[in-house]
């Protein structure tokens, strides 16, 4: 009977497989959450790393949802592994502090279109303080549904032992930029951690569509992992990202044709988007966005919402989707990022809610199948183009259950 039990388990095992876990990434599911944003609490550009100790600057998770009145709002904190899986770990082994913790810091904003309660979360804080290196996502929700998440956002936690430097150089006819990569111990001191426990990560302008594991076993010499024209590292260059900016109602910004308010909403029309032939010269960047607005002294609960319309002039491709691309979209390939076609204006357009300020976009190419999107039909690719690769080193020895952060290197070519 005992092996009768044992025979129908194992098949159950072969027939109904345990389902796969969760990958986190900086997602809103609902349409009443906006501007999500992560930043070090004196940047207004979006940075999401924390150092382990002693860093200088908290980090901030703030975000606006829609209509004035307080919603009792908690968030938890989840350690993940390498690849944005739940780590398995309990929280007492990754943080000092409570679950379940009550967002208290809100404020009402002032005279907006339209109204908004504006969220702030300060990472670390006297209840709640990370113990080890490693990915974590925070995880926002109403008191009475802790099942529904209102939005989920990404952060490290580094333990500077690692760090990497690189140079980028032209491939394929300039259209390519290869990056050439140097990992070695912090400051020079030390040796390198046994490479087969090391696990290391690229990913060009925090886009999780292109991002790379990297082998370590061929690469060691000496104390240092070293990659030369290695095929993983070689990456479309793109081209500047496009910008956008509206900072008042009384006045038309940045890239922006036509201003009108159509109860309830202020609406903005761009100029009409082409793919772009020649290269860009303006600076740029690199996908990240800055609230703002004129003459307030407070844009996070001062700055409008705005009905922004994109457009960009193409013939329909049948063979793929386009897609915008941008950290106000969470650099995602999804339904919330997909361009519809206009058959009768012969282009493709999207209208999204957005708050005042200053944006960088692009515009990508998916193919039909494929999760990874190109620049190439879209912005046009040049290797003088500036962008920035940032290399993640997780240390993961036997008989340790986490993926521990010890090395976060920006690589750019500005």
């Amino acid at each position: 009977m005992k092996q009768l039990y044992f025979y129908s388990f194992f098949l159950l095992f072969i027939f109904f497989p345990l389902p796969a876990q969760e990958i986190f990434r900086n997602t809103v599911p609902g349409a009443d959450v906006l501007s999500l944003q992560i930043s070090k609490d004196n940047q207004l550009i979006n940075n999401n790393l924390l150092l382990l100790e002693k860093d200088p600057e908290e980090l901030i998770i703030s975000f606006d949802l829609t209509g004035h009145g307080r919603r009792t709002l908690s968030y938890r904190v989840t350690h993940c592994n390498a690849v944005w899986e739940d780590s398995g770990l309990d929280l007492f082994e990754y943080m000092a502090g409570f679950p379940g913790l009550l967002i208290t810091d809100y404020r009402f904003s002032q005279n907006t279109i339209p109204l908004y309660t504006h969220y702030r979360i300060q990472i670390p804080n006297e209840e709640l303080q990370p113990l080890i290196p490693g990915n974590y996502v925070l995880t926002v929700f109403d008191e009475n549904e802790p099942d529904t998440p209102l939005l989920s956002a990404c952060f490290y936690v580094a333990e500077p032992v690692l760090q990497a430097t690189g140079t980028i150089i032209p491939h394929n006819g300039r259209t390519y930029q290869q990056l050439q990569l140097e990992i070695f111990p912090f400051r020079n001191s030390g040796n390198l951690y046994p490479a087969e426990h090391l696990k290391i990560f690229v990913k060009q302008n925090n886009r999780p569509d292109n991002y790379v594991q990297l082998p370590t076993s061929s690469s060691v010499n000496g104390n240092r992992i070293i990659y030369t024209n290695h095929p993983a590292l070689l990456f479309e260059a793109g081209n500047q990202y496009r910008t956008l900016e509206f900072l008042s109602t009384s006045r038309t910004g940045k890239n922006i044709t036509k201003q009108e308010f159509r109860s309830p909403d202020i609406h903005l029309y761009l100029a009409p988007d082409t793919p772009h032939t020649p290269r860009q010269y303006q600076k740029d960047w690199n996908d990240k966005y800055q609230i703002g607005c004129t003459g307030c002294d407070s844009p996070q609960i001062s700055a409008n919402y705005y009905q922004v319309h994109f457009y960009f002039n193409s013939p329909y491709l049948p063979e793929g989707e386009i897609h915008l691309n941008g950290e106000f979209l969470h650099n995602e390939i999804s339904g919330k990022s997909r361009l519809d076609y206009n058959q009768q204006k012969q282009h493709y357009e999207k209208t999204i809610f957005l708050k005042g300020g200053s944006y960088n976009y692009q515009y990508l190419f998916v193919s039909q199948g494929k999760t990874i999107g190109s620049t190439a039909p879209t912005e046009g690719n040049y290797f003088e183009t500036t962008n920035e690769y940032t290399v993640l080193i997780y240390y993961s020895p036997p008989g340790v259950r986490y993926d521990r952060l010890i090395g976060y290197s920006v690589i750019s070519n500005k």
